[in-house]
């Protein structure tokens, strides 16, 4: 399956809920050795900023693109507690930019984007279903997952938004304009489980969109497919998220 989350957005609004247990050793004894770190993988332990390949194309013939930088930063983490007892919820919001392009000489717009992110399991490797988005898009769904002997049920759902600057030209005829959009996750998970990573992927050829598939296929994070280049980052490792107040 396609896995390009598609960019002419703004805001998800992610929620996942996962079993008691979950996996995680932390809270009773030494922790087990997790799947990135088994594979020596570097991985934050807070969100970080960063930036990665993006693909710009033009909309009428997909075969014209161009990698751009999509630049992604934290906006805000924090935890608090949910409504359920033995759950909390934790907050991200990340912000992605990149620049949209006109080439004169050409007359070839570049005006859509796609970039790529994913969410995993800390200490499977496991990733998260999901499927991609257009523009104003939302997204439900609810499934249960079994990492390691331990179910997970799962629920989110994702809402996007994106807001475009107009477009700026050079004296060549030549234009750039600025896209932001703002993905706000928030996840309820169970006391003492910490093991939400984020993914920024790198894009660097768009094959076009799927809006209809869930990728519910059993992946990990360095299978087949694993892109050189990916910045993960640790949402909620123990003791590093605040509190929101």
């Amino acid at each position: 399956m396609n896995r390009k989350i598609f960019t002419l957005a703004v805001a998800a609004v992610l929620s996942i809920f996962l079993l008691a247990g979950c996996g995680n050793a932390s809270t009773e004894g030494e922790p087990r050795q997790s799947y990135f770190e088994e594979h020596g993988v570097q991985v934050a332990d807070t969100p970080v900023a960063c930036t990665v390949n993006a693909v710009n194309f033009d909309y009428f013939d997909i075969t014209n693109q161009r990698i751009t930088d999509a630049v992604w930063k934290q906006i805000d983490c924090y935890s608090e507690p949910a409504d359920e007892e033995g759950y909390h919820i934790v907050h991200l919001e990340l912000e992605e930019s990149h620049q949209l392009f006109y080439d004169a000489a050409t007359y070839i717009e570049y005006n859509f984007c796609s970039l790529e992110y994913d969410l995993y399991d800390w200490y499977s490797g496991r990733v998260f279903p999901k499927r991609q988005l257009y523009q104003d898009d939302e997204f439900d769904y609810n499934t249960t997952l079994e990492i390691d002997g331990v179910q997970y049920n799962v629920f989110y759902s994702i809402s996007v938004e994106w807001e475009h600057d107009d477009w700026k030209n050079d004296s060549n005829g030549n234009g750039t304009k600025t896209s932001v959009g703002r993905h706000i996750f928030t996840f309820k998970v169970p006391d003492g489980y910490d093991g939400l990573v984020f993914g920024a992927v790198p894009e660097n050829e768009y094959t076009g969109l799927d809006t209809e598939t869930v990728d519910e296929d059993e992946r990990y994070a360095l299978d087949e497919g694993y892109i050189e280049g990916t910045v993960f980052f640790r949402i909620n490792k123990e003791g590093t998220v605040p509190e929101k107040l």
